[in-house]
């Protein structure tokens, strides 16, 4: 699917995203579902995530290192 154009933001489907990021389309709805991801649902089954591909830093894991 070509990239969908919404009020100026450009995205990507799922697919595409967990292939950018080397994880699975399961772990992209996970990140999606968490807030972790920036996206949104298109309907009842399709999640569209936002170009550039931004991660919300979490909780968990170990902390970014600092510059």
């Amino acid at each position: 699917m070509a990239a969908l154009i919404i009020e100026g933001f450009r995205t990507m489907s799922v697919a595409e995203a967990a292939e950018q990021l080397g994880i699975s389309p399961q772990a992209v709805r996970r990140l999606l579902r968490s807030g972790l991801l920036h996206g949104f649902r298109l309907n009842q089954r399709e999640w569209r995530v936002m170009k550039p591909l931004t991660r919300v830093e979490g909780r968990r894991g170990p902390k970014p290192e600092k510059r």
